[in-house]
C-alpha cells in the first residue's frame, strides 16, 4: 500500500511538474552526473500486472490529501490541483497553477472534506514548474505519504489523482 501511494503521489506530481522545465534546467546547469536511460537498453522487466482493486485502494488513501486550487489574477483566473505536504496547510502544486495570483491576485483552496480557505504563495520555481502554497487557518490535515522515485521501475503502472476543474 505504501509503495502504491508513493507511486501515485510521485506520478501525479511528476506528470504535472513539467519535465520540459527540468530538461531545460539540466541543459543550462548540467545534470549533476545523472544516468541516461534509453528505451533501447535491455534488462530485466518487472511484473506490470495490477491487483484487482489496487487503484481504488490507492485513491481512497490519497484523496484526503488532494486539493483543488482556484486562482484569480487581475485579468485571468484558473484552477488546478495540489497535494497536502504538511498537517498545518503547506500544499505542493505547479507554478503554472498559482502564477496568475502572484501579483495581487487571490488563491482559494477546496479540501476533500468540503471546506475552503484562502492561501498564499510560499515559494515558486518556474523553471521546474513547482510551487508551495500555505492554506490559511488549517491544522490537522492529512499529508500525503511521498516515496522515492528511485523505487520505481520502467514499465510499472502509475495513476494520476488530482482535482483540476473540480472533477
Amino acid at each position: 500500500g505504501r509503495k502504491a501511494v508513493a507511486v501515485v503521489a510521485i506520478a501525479a506530481l511528476a506528470g504535472a511538474a513539467g519535465f520540459g522545465g527540468a530538461a531545460a534546467y539540466d541543459g543550462l546547469h548540467g545534470d549533476g552526473g545523472t544516468t541516461t536511460v534509453s528505451s533501447l537498453d535491455t534488462g530485466k522487466t518487472s511484473d506490470t500486472s495490477v491487483a484487482s482493486g489496487a487503484v481504488e485502494k490507492v485513491a481512497a488513501k490519497v484523496l484526503p490529501s488532494v486539493v483543488q486550487i482556484n486562482v484569480k489574477g487581475s485579468s485571468e483566473a484558473g484552477s488546478g490541483t495540489g497535494i497536502i505536504i504538511s498537517s498545518d496547510g503547506e500544499i505542493l502544486t505547479n507554478n503554472h497553477v498559482v502564477e496568475v495570483a502572484g501579483k495581487g491576485g487571490s488563491i482559494t483552496v477546496a479540501f476533500n472534506d468540503g471546506t475552503n480557505t484562502t492561501a498564499k504563495i510560499i515559494g515558486t520555481d518556474p523553471l521546474t514548474d513547482i510551487a508551495v502554497i500555505k492554506a490559511a487557518g488549517k491544522s490537522g490535515l492529512t499529508p500525503a505519504s511521498l516515496g522515492s522515485s528511485a523505487d520505481l521501475k520502467v514499465g510499472e503502472w502509475v495513476i494520476a489523482i488530482g482535482s483540476p476543474f473540480g472533477l
